[in-house]
């Protein structure tokens, strides 16, 4: 009994001076290592949740945007500055004396009081021969001062020709394509991409990942 009793005060004091070691150790307000692997995890899990959340709110935006695009609620007035660049693709401009062998198109966008803005670009340059690629400057504004007060972009679009260019290897004459490009789509940067088809009457959108729906030109402008 005497033996068990010893050594059961020698256990009491081992534990009691570890302990006093550990709280001494221990400075005030320091948190145990518990303590601090529940705050690490409390931490992670907090910024997991703000992280998919923010991914949820682009995703959102950008799911507005494409059916934006695809419900084709394109303004009247944008689709009036459409046709007016089908036409100028069509007709003589610069070097491009027949028409047909140029690219035409714009931008539009809303200012910073609301209103809606319409940037018709200049004339792109003349592509006659198979192989030119045809292609537009769609920030060379005819009249860059409207850019003036542009708060938001919404779209731009652009004409691929509709015209037959000239063989170069004694083949026959080739057509432009007229569905988007694959420059188009890599450096889609607008919410709504458009490009209209002059030879094939077609409206395409499109954006980074290619062409996401099309439609004839004449039930677009419906």
């Amino acid at each position: 009994m005497i033996g068990w009793k010893f050594e059961s005060d020698k256990t009491l004091n081992r534990g009691h001076r570890e302990k006093t070691a550990n709280q001494k150790r221990k400075g005030p307000g320091e948190k145990t290592p518990v303590q601090r692997s529940a705050q690490y995890k409390t931490k992670g899990k907090t910024m997991r949740i703000l992280r998919l959340f923010t991914i949820a709110v682009v995703i959102q935006i950008w799911t507005g945007a494409v059916i934006y695009a695809h419900g084709q609620t394109v303004p009247t007035e944008v689709k009036q500055a459409m046709i007016a660049s089908i036409s100028a693709s069509n007709r003589p401009a610069g070097g491009d004396t027949k028409g047909g062998f140029h690219e035409e198109g714009g931008m539009w966008g809303v200012t910073t009081d609301g209103k809606l803005v319409i940037l018709a670009s200049k004339s792109g340059p003349t592509s006659v021969k198979c192989g030119d690629g045809a292609h537009l400057l769609i920030g060379d504004f005819v009249q860059p001062e409207l850019s003036a007060n542009l708060a938001t972009i919404l779209g731009e679009w652009h004409v691929h020709p509709g015209g037959i260019r000239e063989a170069t290897t004694g083949v026959p004459g080739c057509v432009f394509v007229q569905p988007p490009s694959a420059a188009d789509i890599r450096e889609a940067a607008c919410p709504i991409n458009i490009v209209i088809g002059a030879s094939d009457k077609t409206v395409y959108f499109y954006g980074l990942t290619g062409t996401t729906s099309k439609t004839k030109l004449k039930e677009f402008l419906r």
